[in-house]
């Protein structure tokens, strides 16, 4: 075999090796404001069999155990219950992030809802 034969071999390797990795390394952008957020955790506790109060007081519970509930949470929490609209729910990303990790922890919902 050729010199060039070789080259061309082990060049088709590489580019399958490389489109095999890439392949298995997609990600998705999921860009949501803190209303869509929070809509998006009560929908994903309500598909695991969770009541919208049930809901609610998980991510109520969430936030306390991190002391992270904000004043605005405090004001909505009662009317998220009830499914009385959206509103601008967190003021910091830190209780979205504390509630994001929890979320994570709890089966990945934030990779796939299915």
């Amino acid at each position: 075999m050729s010199a060039h034969a070789r080259r061309a071999i082990a060049q088709r390797q590489r580019q399958h090796q490389i489109k095999t990795l890439l392949a298995g390394n997609n990600h998705t952008l999921l860009l949501m404001n803190s209303a869509e957020f929070a809509d998006y955790i009560i929908s994903v506790k309500m598909k695991q069999g969770k009541s919208r109060s049930e809901a609610v007081d998980w991510i109520d519970g969430v936030l306390a155990q991190h002391n992270s509930a904000s004043s605005i949470w405090e004001r909505i929490k009662d009317p998220l219950k009830t499914g009385a609209g959206l509103y601008p729910l967190f003021d910091d990303m830190k209780s979205l992030a504390i509630i994001a990790a929890a979320m994570q922890r709890q089966g990945n919902a934030l990779v796939s809802l299915k």
